[in-house]
């Protein structure tokens, strides 16, 4: 679609507010080829919107993209040893493993090539780049475009902020590096399909047989959101690859991200438990004094409309900033759209920048969702040869929602694992599952998530200057124009908008409260109208969001951007679903579960959560990790965390502001502190294993490496297996110099030593596994 027809369409389009359509039909604005962000924007909701009607069904059986044909044999030696599916950031283990002798292969359904929107990271994260031989120092420095300090950590009501120093202060060019990378990788020897999209496997006992989508079949797939953050990457005239549309592999490694096709399946019925929410953009016009620092957590206002807003912000390249707002949140049906998101951004940056927004010009906008699954992540294989890394396997942090630096944290181990799995030749699921294994310094930052999000309908409605409750943004639109925020009204953020009339299917009613005085103060909680209860808690079963079909979506929850004006009023707002005076809906047992929590617990059905409750908590969490030090606080930012630190946090937390903790608990309810707590534990337990197992990496190591090694039944030199510290080495170093195995050289260990390799294989993973769960790695 052209962008001016999209552009003329959205403006046109109650889905849109208008400030939003203004902006991301500005010239100039970064989009993917043959398209604009007010498609892609188009995109994204209908994603969202079909994730939030999602019931939870997580025994439900996903689109089947690999089948198992047991018993029987490949009939050929494998083309690659390793097929990469997705090589965006899939590149960084590709060319590990390629600079380890092992011939690999690159699936890429668009373009190999990075966005302009930096990536920030740490120092000593980045440089595992160069210590895994992938780069070279200068190599990248030339990757490296800004570089800032200090960062800042502010909450609002906190009567200092925290500075610190080179935590995420690195601007890394996604273009530049996968440039580099890319060429890399061809330059060892390896092969990159473009334009090629993973489309089916079939798993042998010997090996893969991939199905491929080339050239303009590829190039026909739909847009994604994964399209949206990298428009650099997708081109409408892809090329065929001149291949077989099938090839053949030891091991697919998927990289192909949360939504790729096998996680779908793996995943099934499966709805996320918690969202990540992020909108943003990178935009020029902040004065070079306001733009020499970072944000990396910062809030400007107390939790309202069922989300507490977070930013961050970050010089950028050519003297542009770069400004997210985000908040942790789930999918259920009556959450805002990213159209409401993008309009509370456009609206509010000015604010937290303090810079009008007539100064500023937006280069790039960018917007998403991030899933996460804390009882299943990562997410462990389910075939033989067929291994998740990255986001495919929700490897990043609950908090961070950040893949690359996730990347690039495990990538000495995955690497290694990987390797040494190819040499041994265990590829079965359970010898795979060593790759990904339970993490518990993962799943505790799943509490500190959901401790900073808002169930819909928790919070407590304020009471105004007259002791009467404030209304909701989205209910403040039944009342007459002169009622409204009239500063909006001269601000023209009000449009036209035909809103659907709803659709209500009433199977389940769980709770139902009388409205009270509702065109003048909107106190009034509606009914949760679910279908029968899914087995998760947090299922909108049955549910229906605020509109459907090809109707215009109204925006979800109010906010600054949900007000619509129609003949010089407001227009009675309905939702499919959604009681116009509701506080969301929810499945039975999302709504039972708020009424534990909150109403029988001396609440009322208005809510009870105060709205400075989130911002309360971090405020406490903060300044007891400031009082304890850099050895504390620097690790939680680096989103690192571990036992000590986070024990010690906690009781000085208790100690500091016991209120906010027994807010908490109510807040989070029994079931999640109880899960919680042995996550906790077992941070405990893994980060004491850790301690006193390490040292016996080396002598692993030694013995991993005097192992024999064939390829195609014939004698190879051995393959490195690591130095004596027990660090991972990538290749022979020899005064100075890298010597690359050479190609062909994949070690696998010989039948008779079978038992030895897998012994040797499960202790290093083992160790692995006791580093990455303790957040000590």
């Amino acid at each position: 679609m052209g962008r001016p027809t999209s552009a003329a369409r959205a403006r046109g389009s109650p889905e849109v507010p208008p400030l939003v359509a203004s902006i991301l039909s500005s010239p100039g604005l970064e989009a993917p080829e043959g398209s604009d962000m007010l498609q892609m924007l188009k995109v994204t909701e209908a994603y969202w919107k079909a994730l939030k009607n999602q019931k939870d069904e997580p025994d439900k059986p996903g689109p089947t993209v690999v089948k198992r044909v047991p018993g029987e044999s490949l009939g050929e030696e494998p083309e690659f040893d390793v097929c990469v599916c997705g090589g965006t950031l899939g590149v960084l283990v590709a060319l590990a493993l390629q600079k380890r002798g092992h011939r690999v292969c690159i699936v890429e359904k668009r373009k190999l090539a990075g966005r302009n929107q930096e990536w920030n990271i740490g120092r000593e994260a980045i440089e595992r780049l160069v210590s895994g031989g992938l780069l070279t120092h200068s190599e990248l420095e030339a990757c490296i475009v800004s570089e800032f300090n200090p960062v800042r950590v502010g909450l609002h009501g906190m009567r200092e902020d925290i500075w610190v120093e080179d935590v995420l202060n690195l601007g890394v060019q996604p273009r530049l590096l996968l440039e580099k990378l890319r060429n890399k990788f061809l330059e060892q020897g390896g092969t990159l399909l473009e334009h090629t999209a993973f489309r089916s496997a079939d798993v042998f006992e010997d090996g893969v047989r991939m199905r491929l989508l080339r050239g303009k079949e590829a190039g026909d797939l739909p847009l994604t959101p994964g399209d949206t953050n990298r428009p650099n990457a997708y081109s409408t005239a892809a090329a065929g690859s001149g291949r077989q549309p099938s090839l053949t592999c030891r091991l697919i490694l998927d990289c192909m991200g949360h939504y790729g096709p096998i996680t779908k399946q793996i995943r099934g019925g499966a709805k996320p438990k918690g969202m990540v929410v992020v909108v943003g953009g990178c935009m020029s016009g902040v004065p070079p004094e306001k733009n020499t620092s970072a944000d990396l957590l910062y809030t400007t206002r107390d939790s309202e409309d069922d989300l507490q807003l977070f930013w961050e912000a970050f010089p950028a390249a050519g003297g542009n900033r770069t400004a997210y707002m985000f908040a942790y949140s789930d999918a259920e049906p009556g959450r805002p759209s990213f159209s409401a998101l993008l309009d509370k951004f456009f609206k509010q940056v000015p604010e937290y920048q303090g810079v009008p927004l007539s100064q500023l010009q937006f280069k790039r906008v960018l917007f998403g969702a991030f899933p996460c699954y804390p009882s299943n992540s990562p997410l462990p294989p389910a075939f033989d040869r067929v291994l998740q890394i990255g986001d495919a396997a929700a490897g990043q942090s609950p908090l961070s929602f950040g893949g690359f630096g996730a990347m690039v944290h495990h990538l000495d181990r995955l690497t290694e694992g990987v390797d040494d799995a190819l040499r041994a030749d265990l590829l079965s699921k359970s010898d795979l599952g060593w790759l990904q294994p339970y993490q518990p310094s993962l799943s505790v930052a799943w509490l500190f998530q959901r401790a900073m999000s808002v169930n819909v309908g928790q919070l407590k409605r304020q009471q105004g200057k007259a002791g009467s409750a404030q209304q909701p943004e989205h209910e403040k639109r039944q009342l007459p124009q002169e009622a409204a925020a009239p500063e909006l009204v001269r601000a023209g953020s009000m449009s036209n908008a035909i809103l659907p009339a709803p659709r209500l299917r009433q199977e389940v009613v769980v709770a139902a409260v009388e409205e009270r005085q509702r065109v003048l103060v909107g106190a009034a909680a509606s009914a949760a109208i679910a279908a029968p209860p899914a087995p998760s808690r947090t299922s909108g079963s049955g549910g229906r969001g605020w509109y459907s079909g090809d109707e215009p979506a109204s925006l979800a929850r109010g906010g600054q951007g949900s007000r619509y004006e129609q003949d010089g009023g407001f227009q009675q707002p309905s939702y499919d679903g959604y009681s116009p005076a509701g506080s969301g809906h929810r499945s039975s047992s999302s709504s039972m579960e708020l009424a534990t929590q909150g109403m029988s617990a001396g609440g009322n059905s208005q809510g009870w959560l105060e709205p400075g409750h989130v911002n309360r908590m971090m405020r406490a969490n903060m300044e007891v990790m400031r009082w304890l030090g850099d050895g504390v606080l620097r690790p939680f930012l680096s989103d690192n965390l571990r036992f000590v630190p986070l024990a010690l946090t906690m009781g000085g937390m208790s100690v500091k502001d016991p209120i906010a903790i027994v807010t908490v608990v109510r807040h989070l309810g029994p079931r999640v502190l109880v899960d919680w707590t042995g996550h906790f534990l077992m941070l405990g337990v893994y980060t004491l294993f850790h301690v006193l197992l390490s040292p016996l990496r080396p002598l692993i190591h030694k013995s991993w490496a005097q192992a024999p090694a064939i390829s195609g039944g014939q004698p190879q030199a051995s393959l490195p297996g690591g130095g004596d510290d027990g660090s991972m080495s990538s290749t022979e170093r020899q005064d100075g110099k890298v010597v690359v195995p050479a190609k062909g050289s994949s070690k696998s260990v010989k039948e008779g030593d079978a038992g030895q390799a897998r012994w040797q294989f499960v202790a290093l993973r083992v160790l692995d596994a006791l580093a990455a769960g303790s957040g000590m790695m």
